[in-house]
């Protein structure tokens, strides 16, 4: 890595940090297989699901974490002074799953290909990898640059990287 690179990361990363004190507060039912969350910035409702079904194909549980604006759209916000609440309240929500749930494998997609939203995710990802022992996937396929996650075993990278390949995931 070069060190203009160090620098612009290390940047990212402080400034992603210090955002995350404007985190907001998520309000979660928990369920075994299922996470549901919401909270609110500038009177708009934000909701996450995070999931996991019986997979037949692996010996372990791949948990997908999703996010969305109102009832289940793809564009999350158009506020731009929304993204300092809404990406380290996001950050902290997926920490908190992590940090409560210890999933053997979790997902999460980039809705589009916005560098600078799979810069973040990537961020995210390897700051929960390092902080909880997992291994950070970014991007998860070299031909798929826009899922991200964490696994704990590196065997189950292989195996969630060939059910990808293989459009079970």
């Amino acid at each position: 890595m070069n060190e203009k690179h160090s620098r612009q990361t290390f940047g990212e990363w402080l400034a992603l940090t210090e955002a995350g004190k404007n985190a907001v507060k998520v309000k979660w039912t928990k369920k075994m297989k299922e996470w549901k969350g919401n909270f609110t910035i500038n009177d708009i409702e934000y909701n996450i699901h995070v999931y996991t079904d019986d997979d037949p194909l692996t010996n372990f549980e791949i948990w997908e974490f999703k996010f969305y604006k109102g009832e289940n759209t793809t564009k999350i916000t158009g506020d731009f002074a929304a993204h300092f609440i809404l990406v380290p309240t996001i950050k902290n929500a997926f920490e908190e799953f992590i940090k409560e749930k210890h999933p053997d494998a979790a997902l999460f997609l980039a809705a589009d290909k916005s560098k600078s939203r799979k810069s973040l995710y990537k961020q995210t990802s390897d700051f929960i990898g390092t902080k909880y022992n997992y291994i950070s996937i970014n991007p998860m396929l070299d031909d798929n640059d826009t899922l991200f996650g964490v696994c704990k075993e590196q065997y189950m990278v292989d195996t969630v990287k060939k059910l990808i390949k293989r459009s079970y995931i």
